[in-house]
Formats: structure tokens, sequence, C-alpha cells
């Protein structure tokens, strides 16, 4: 059992202990690990790499994604959901009213540990923000909390600021900026929790901190200028201004994804990055535009250890017939399809892909094991036998073992 308060030879010690001696893990065939969980696991995790000179470590993505989310609340978004929520929470009543105003739109849940949860919670509000504010204005309660909730909720949008500019806009707008990166953030958690390649995990570009500035996509800010300039007549200053405080509420998400995934040295995922441009050479779609050479060959041993002077001279000696080979197949082609039809003639690139295709880039990865593993047995172990999946694993485990 592994503790905050334990040095490094002692977690060293603990880790080497289960690793190799219990779990008699092979370090000529371990290529890599999945650098996630608390202080004391990370720690852990990092002594991993020492010892295996082969592995190499991914950070879990999927949690980037949640992290930068966070960086998305502001204190007024916080109490103005908070209030909703203590309306609508233990109350039929309220519910049926919510339901009844937005023409039967589930009322948005609270949040859980996930951010996803959030963005869910934000893009209902957005959607239905005119209906939520009827719902507000005829709700009545005797709970004295959920009527002072619901007081606070009118205020805040009754407010005008000092500068004339009204809080219910000011709210609003927090809120689409919020689902608008949400739709970023959550797309890339799908992509990333899914059964992908490594390599295609390069589609997170849209977290990437260069693309949230002016050019982002964001569907939702795009439609509240319009709304309000077209409602009010206004100038194209307050369109300005409006795009502007937009930019200004997305600076939390962006500053923490340049300071982890940025286009610099200096960027903690670093060498994450690196490890994400080097998997790409084994996606065929990126190499039928981008025929291949001898220096791109030589990338992979720099961010995949495992990757020896042996397997990068037959990677070369293959490397052109694996450039006719993209460009022959159609881009539609399923990954995995494409390897499969070639595993012979490309069998040295066919070999480090199999290897790269266990190196994910989400913890969700291996958690969907445990899922499998608990569908497959229940708590009391009645389908242990009955199930194909656990009987074969179970058969495979105590056929490694020695007694």
């Amino acid at each position: 059992m592994l503790s905050n308060s334990m040095d490094f030879a002692a977690i060293n010690g603990e880790v080497m202990k289960v690793v190799v001696d219990d779990y008699r893990l092979d370090r000529q065939k371990c290529v890599g690990f999945m650098l996630d969980g608390c202080s004391a696991n990370l720690k852990a995790l990092d002594t991993l790499k020492m010892n295996f000179r082969i592995a190499t470590g991914v950070r879990c993505f999927s949690h980037l994604c949640k992290n930068s989310g966070n960086e998305m609340n502001s204190d007024d978004t916080h109490k103005f959901a908070g209030h909703l929520h203590t309306l609508l929470s233990h109350s039929h009543n309220a519910k049926d009213l919510w339901l009844q105003e937005t023409g039967g739109v589930a009322p948005p849940k609270p949040p859980s540990h996930r951010w996803s949860s959030r963005f869910e919670r934000n893009d209902c509000l957005v959607r239905s923000w005119q209906q939520m504010k009827s719902f507000v204005n005829k709700f009545t309660s005797a709970d004295e909390s959920k009527s002072k909730s619901a007081a606070a909720m009118r205020d805040m949008l009754a407010h005008v600021r000092p500068d004339n500019i009204h809080q219910e806009l000011v709210l609003q707008l927090e809120f689409v900026v919020a689902a608008d990166v949400g739709i970023h953030l959550t797309r890339a958690t799908h992509l990333l929790e899914g059964d992908g390649f490594l390599g295609l995990a390069l589609s997170l570009n849209p977290l990437l901190p260069g693309q949230l500035e002016d050019k982002v996509n964001t569907p939702n800010v795009n439609a509240l200028v319009r709304e309000y300039a077209n409602s009010l007549n206004v100038d194209e200053n307050v369109k300005l201004w409006l795009k502007k405080m937009a930019l200004f509420h997305m600076h939390g998400v962006r500053y923490h994804a340049y300071a982890r995934i940025g286009d610099h040295p200096g960027a903690k995922e670093h060498a994450t990055i690196r490890l994400f441009e080097g998997a790409r050479l084994l996606n065929f779609t990126f190499v039928k535009g981008h025929q291949l050479e001898e220096s791109d060959v030589h990338i992979l041993p720099e961010v995949l250890p495992f990757v020896t002077p042996t397997v990068v001279a037959a990677l070369v000696e293959e490397m052109d017939a694996y450039n006719v080979a993209a460009a022959e197949t159609d881009a539609g082609c399923d990954l995995w399809a494409f390897w499969h039809d070639n595993r012979l003639k490309l069998s040295a690139w066919y070999n480090v892909a199999k290897d790269v295709a266990l190196i994910q880039p989400s913890s969700a990865f291996m958690e969907r094991v445990f899922s499998v593993l608990r569908a497959c047995v229940d708590d009391r172990q009645e389908h242990c036998l009955l199930d194909r999946i656990e009987a074969a694993a179970l058969l495979k485990y105590n056929m490694s073992q020695e007694y």
C-alpha cells in the first residue's frame, strides 16, 4: 500500500516487488504505462519508467480535458446554477413546472465529478434560457431556502451593473462560452475514451490553446451576439465588446492548455505531444498526404524507446512499400483493416503499430477492462463460469501461474 509519506526508495521497492516479483512482468515486453492517479501513484509510476527502460509513459488526457474545463468556472454562474439546483432538488412540483415551461426538456442535473456533466448542465441552460427565466418567475414554494434561491435568481437576472450592462447578459455570455468550449472538450474526451488509435489523438487540435482564439468555432456565442444586436439594434462596437468578453472568459482554459500541451518545449506534457507526433506515422491517412522519408522514421526511436536500431532498419527497408500502400488505399478505409491487409508486406510496421495500439492517452482504456469484468461477474460470482469472456480470462490467467 502506497502513501504520500513514503520516500522514493520505499515506493520504488514496493512497486518493483509487486510488478516484478508478484506479477513477473517481463521488462522486455512492457511498452508503456498510463501515468494516472493520486500523487503517491504518480511517484510509483515514475519509478516504473526508470526500471522499464524500453517503456514509455503517457499521462491521461481525459483528465487534462476535465481539468481544463474546471478553469471555465465563474462565481456568478456557479451561484446562479447552484440556486437553480436548489429549486429543482427533491421537488416534484418544481420539476413539473420546469417541464411545463420548457416543453418537456429534462431539468438539468447537478454536476458530478466529471466535467462533461457540467457541460451538459450549461448546454441545457443555454438552449432553454428564456424558458428557464419563465420557470424562475413562476416558481413558488413554502420552503424558505427555495424561496430565497428563487429571489436571488430574479435579482441576478434583473440587476443592471454600474456600466449599464445587464447582469443577465453577462450571465448568459458566461454560460454560452462555457457551453462552446465544452463542445470541444467533450468531443476530445469522447475521442480519447473510445477504442481509437493513439495517432488519431492528434484530432485533439480543437483543444490546443492556439485554436481557442478568435477563430474558434463558437456557435452559441455567435447566436447570442446576433440575438442581442438584433433586439436592441446596437452598433458594431457592442458586438466587438461581446466577442472580446467571450475571449476573456476563455482565458483560463487557454492558459491551462498552453501550460500543459502548448507548442513550446516548456509544456508540461511536451513529451506526450511528441509521442502523438511519432505515433501518427502509423496512421496511413497521414502518410497518404505526407510521403515518409528516412528522417521521419528516425523520429520513432526518439519517442518510443522500444523501437530499437534493428527495428528502425527494417522500417526504413519497408518505407517505400508503406508509402505506396498508403497512397493506393482509400482514406475511408478502417485503420486496422489497412494493417491487417498489409501485415505480411509491412511486417515491421505492423508489429510497431500493434505495440503503439496498446499505448492509449486515456485511463478509460484500462478502466474499461474492469467494467467488462464487473459485467461478467456479479458480486456473488454466480455467472463466472457461464460467461465465455470471463471463463477464458480465468483460464488464461490460471495457466500462466506456477503451482
